[in-house]
């Protein structure tokens, strides 16, 4: 979430020719989201003014954007000739395009700890037919050790060093750090599967990704509390290149959802 609120911070403060600005207060927490974000995402941070106070009492507070996953034009903050502008909101959202390239290896991504192991590898089968013709490994991001241990039984962890067991399997678990896994992804990941539909750490790996093409389980057909609630628009969240997945009516199949 953070990543999302400080990279759409710098890409609205470049659309309105401001500097970003944030003002930490000595907020413990405020100083912990920007240390963690500039971890995992190098050079985010480095595009951000970080004041260590509060800010200006003469700052005009405007509420742009204040529903997660829902897409609020930012030019209607043009007409503001404050000097300082505190806006206040979720997550703003910069529309981004991103182009389609070949598919080589396969990536998923899974943050949640309950999600249907028999939808990934369906899932996965699905992508598999896709680059039938490439040779295909998977790895797997996530919160979860014990989970992701259950979808594969030969998959092994990514510290392994037996050379024997590293090469009689094609399934990976990561054991890195976040700013390690989106690195990876960026050099490696041709394919990307998004098990947990509203990770947005998920969304980051997949929009990093070398291939950019990515798959991902259709919020409309899950529980998503954010998306139930009507907070959360698919159009908005997901670049439009993305394909969402769904199981079948037959519950073994897996189909693009339209």
């Amino acid at each position: 979430n953070n990543l999302f609120e400080l990279s759409s911070l710098v890409g609205v403060a470049q659309f309105l020719d401001r500097t970003p600005v944030v003002y930490t207060n000595k907020n413990a927490q405020f100083e912990r989201m920007i240390r963690d974000s500039n971890d995992t995402m190098p050079g985010l941070v480095e595009q951000i003014l970080v004041v260590n106070g509060t800010k200006p009492t003469e700052s005009h507070t405007v509420y742009f954007n204040t529903r997660t996953g829902v897409y609020e034009d930012p030019r209607i903050l043009k007409d503001f000739q404050d000097t300082h502008l505190n806006v206040q909101g979720q997550w703003y959202q910069r529309v981004s395009k991103i182009s389609k390239k070949q598919k080589f290896a396969l990536f998923v991504q899974n943050d949640h700890k309950k999600f249907d192991e028999h939808f990934i590898r369906a899932s996965l089968e699905f992508i598999e037919q896709k680059v039938k013709d490439r040779t295909t490994r998977v790895v797997l991001f996530g919160d979860s050790l014990q989970f992701m241990q259950r979808i594969f039984n030969d998959s092994v962890l990514s510290t392994e060093k037996d050379p024997i067991l590293l090469n009689s399997t094609a399934h990976f678990i990561s054991q890195n750090s976040q700013s390690e896994d989106l690195i990876y992804a960026k050099v490696n990941c041709d394919a990307v599967l998004i098990s947990a539909a509203h990770s947005t750490f998920g969304w980051w790996m997949g929009f990093v990704s070398k291939g950019a093409a990515v798959y991902y389980q259709d919020v409309r057909v899950t529980k998503d509390a954010v998306y139930k609630s009507g907070r959360l628009h698919p159009a908005d969240y997901y670049p439009s290149e993305w394909t969402p997945l769904r199981m079948a009516d037959d519950n073994s199949t897996i189909v693009e959802s339209y």
